[in-house]
């Protein structure tokens, strides 16, 4: 939590940008403080309960077998973990694309950063550029999308085919660019992301119709699984 003595909202961006909690300005009750101290530590306790959760989960589960296919797999998911290569995860639902991906993050340098899920099956089509590109708003809170929650560590587009194409392209943009404003801001955001890709649709087949840029598919599309 940041005290300040004087109202300024680009301290006050920067400061929660940061880590801050919240930012608070003098004079302020101490009941005022004690809550937001209480939320921020409630707030701190879940998070760390989340990540528990998260790691038994992930620990709980491998991949089993020794035929050639699983073999292959696992050599692939080896050889992935040494790069930054984006990679795209097909199969039928249910057979383990997210696995795949949380194994090919664990196993790579950015272990230790966040591991992002956007699943793209889940959210209303007004709803995709608030989630992936967050929004400022006049009074100086940042609603942060997923794209800065990721940054330094990596994100799953998990079933990128469900992406209405009109996002498509503002996606395409940020991979290009390594950067995007969020909505009704003005400064660019740059963003270092690894991107890891997974759809149970046949991505080639949605080029042909028109329902997939051919474009954003070969720049998610560096390294097939």
């Amino acid at each position: 939590i940041r005290i300040s003595g004087h109202a300024n909202v680009q301290v006050a961006v920067e400061a929660i940008k940061v880590g801050a909690y919240e930012f608070v300005e003098k004079p302020f009750s101490s009941e005022k403080l004690l809550n937001y101290i209480k939320r921020a530590l409630e707030a701190t306790n879940l998070k760390k309960e989340k990540n528990i959760a998260e790691n038994k989960l992930f620990n709980s589960f491998e991949l089993i077998g020794k035929n050639s296919e699983i073999l292959k797999v696992l050599k692939t998911i080896d050889k992935l973990a040494l790069t930054e290569s984006r990679v795209l995860i097909t199969g039928h639902t249910g057979t383990g694309k997210e696995l795949v991906a949380r194994k090919i993050h664990k196993s790579s340098s950015k272990s230790e950063k966040p591991f992002i899920v956007f699943n793209a099956a889940l959210l209303k089509e007004k709803n995709y550029e608030k989630h992936l590109f967050g929004e400022e708003f006049k009074n100086g809170n940042i609603d942060y999308g997923i794209l800065e929650k990721a940054d330094n560590g990596t994100l799953l587009l998990d079933e990128v085919s469900e992406i209405p194409i009109e996002i498509q392209s503002n996606i395409l943009r940020t991979l290009t660019d390594q950067k995007f404003k969020r909505i009704n801001g003005f400064k660019d955001i740059y963003v270092n992301i690894r991107i890891i890709s997974s759809s149970s649709k046949d991505l080639k087949k949605m080029i042909l119709e028109k329902k997939f840029r051919e474009d954003l598919y070969h720049r998610l599309n560096v390294v097939p699984i």
